[in-house]
């Protein structure tokens, strides 16, 4: 029997190339994972590599997966952003095994939404609470002076 070699190069044309899925984009981030159904290589474990794509001077991250695990949620990325993300058991990925995507631009108007519309029900709130007070108080001032003192005696 042969000794099996350690360069990757061979052991690498073995294994099938992976399709790679991404869902649930997000401003931060997404669930990239693998949508083939073939069982790659006894589960072993999956590198993922990742990068901005326009930005071509950083050699990107690369990471591994605990065997078996077929997905990972990216969740520190920038909003609006295009990113290269692949998964493969090699060490050079195939241009299959990689997804592009660009992360969701920055919800950051809904909070001004939600806060415009606290301030207006928080005011609306107080008007209600000071117009209320203000109607007891002249009620009980109201009452007070047709108090027993104040009226005409029989």
């Amino acid at each position: 029997p042969t000794v099996p070699q350690t360069g990757s190069s061979p052991k690498d044309q073995k294994l099938q190339p992976l399709s790679v899925g991404v869902e649930n984009v997000s401003p931060y981030g997404a669930n990239i994972l693998i949508t083939s159904n073939t069982s790659y290589n006894n589960g072993g474990p999956l590198r993922v590599y990742y990068r901005v794509r326009s930005d071509k001077v950083s050699p990107g991250y690369t990471f591994l997966l605990k065997a078996g695990v077929r997905n990972y949620t990216f969740q520190e990325f920038t909003p609006s952003t295009e990113y290269i993300v692949c998964m493969s058991q090699k060490i050079e990925p195939t241009l299959e095994e990689c997804v592009v995507f660009q992360t969701l631009p920055e919800t950051k108007p809904d909070y001004t939404a939600y806060i415009a519309l606290a301030v207006c029900i928080g005011s609306l709130f107080l008007v209600l609470i000071f117009s209320g007070l203000g109607y007891c108080c002249a009620r009980c001032r109201i009452t007070k002076r047709r108090g027993p003192g104040g009226g005409h005696h029989h």
